[in-house]
């Protein structure tokens, strides 16, 4: 039984001579809220990762006309990319999609507090120059994206805001302007294009993996250097996908009865 055809057809019109009868998706029964708070009629699903609702329809009632009750029932599945269980494949997909860039994070012995503008054109290396989408000083990072050598060329630089940079941290090198494999192999920090303030970056990971957030040992939210455990966005998205897979169901020998009755109410 598709969903949308137990719904009534009302006339709308659409020019001053032209109507026609269209489904009129406002139409509402309460059935499957009543059934969400009675656990006599449902039971639980453990969804596997990228399981398609029609699919677990087949799966529990032998068929795949009742897709549309899963979702209904579960208030929470609003998106069915965001808010269903994922494959590992598509996790990452769907983490490299919300969570785009890199973290920089931030070496201990220096601070963020004060430096780099958001928007602002950074140069961590010869091959990785980005733009500052935002700074967490709190977290210890700046989240940034790639940008292509058009924008800054770094063997370009009429500023010369690398030869700014290896002269301070790289003075060990008297020919290092001219050899680019040693500051490939030796610079340490993120300097920025328009500030020309510099810190020491400790390492280089996709955005889903920085620190959402940080816990001291009550679990209250702290600065990272108050911090205990980190917690990334990418744990945030798997514990999330987790709670996704399990979801309400119909129980089989109830699906047709309230099928029956679905219809019969929007009739």
């Amino acid at each position: 039984m598709p969903y949308f055809t137990q719904f009534q057809k009302s006339s709308y019109p659409l020019s001053d001579s032209v109507s026609k009868n269209l489904t009129n998706i406002s139409h509402y029964t309460a059935i499957f809220s009543r059934l969400a708070d009675d656990a006599s009629f449902y039971t639980y699903y453990n969804a596997r990762g990228d399981e398609r609702f029609d699919t677990i329809s087949n799966e529990l009632y032998g068929t795949t006309d009742y897709y549309w009750t899963i979702p209904i029932l579960n208030s929470g599945i609003i998106n069915t990319w965001k808010n269903s269980t994922k494959s590992e494949q598509a996790l990452k997909k769907f983490l490299d999609r919300k969570y785009p860039g890199v973290a920089l994070i931030i070496d201990p012995v220096d601070d963020l507090v004060g430096k780099f503008e958001v928007g602002e054109i950074v140069a961590y290396d010869i091959n990785n120059v980005y733009r500052i989408l935002n700074k967490y000083p709190s977290l210890r990072y700046i989240h940034c994206e790639p940008v292509s050598m058009d924008e800054f060329d770094v063997l370009n630089d009429p500023e010369e805001v690398w030869v700014l940079l290896t002269g301070l941290w790289n003075e060990v090198n008297d020919n290092i302007w001219q050899d680019s494999n040693i500051w490939r192999d030796n610079t340490d920090y993120v300097i920025g294009k328009d500030t020309l303030v510099a810190a020491k970056v400790e390492s280089v990971i996709p955005a889903a993996k920085a620190p959402a957030f940080y816990l001291d040992i009550d679990g209250n939210r702290v600065p990272w250097y108050k911090g205990v455990n980190e917690i990334t966005f990418e744990d945030i998205e798997r514990e999330k996908n987790e709670e996704y897979s399990r979801i309400k169901v119909i129980r089989p020998e109830f699906i047709y009865d309230i099928a029956a009755q679905f219809e019969r109410e929007m009739a």
